[in-house]
Formats: structure tokens, sequence, C-alpha cells
């Protein structure tokens, strides 16, 4: 995906599949900023999935 986005603009929808890999990843953090960037220039129900998720703490400990 880092390849291709060199090469053109990353579509929506693969930014929210950049986001949704991030956070399964662990890496909360970048996929917080992934979904805030989106957010930044299309709102919607997915998009705002994605930050409720990412701002969530894990209560699992």
């Amino acid at each position: 995906m880092n390849a291709r986005a060199s090469l053109v603009a990353e579509p929506a929808d693969l930014s929210q599949l950049r986001g949704w890999a991030y956070y399964h990843l662990g890496n909360k953090q970048v996929a917080k900023q992934v979904f805030q960037r989106l957010n930044d220039h299309l709102s919607n129900a997915d998009v705002r999935r994605g930050l409720v998720a990412t701002s969530q703490t894990d209560t699992r400990r």
C-alpha cells in the first residue's frame, strides 16, 4: 500500500483499510491519525467508527 500511495493519491476506501490494519496490528495512535485525516476530508459513519475505536482505551488488563 505504501508503494502505491507514493505513486498516486490513496482513495478513501484504501485509507480506511490502512487505518484498520494499523488498529488490528496494535498501533492505535497511527490508526487514529489515519482516521482523523479521513474525517477532515470525508466525514461518514465508517470513518467515525474508526475514530471511536481508536479513541477507546483497552480495559482488559
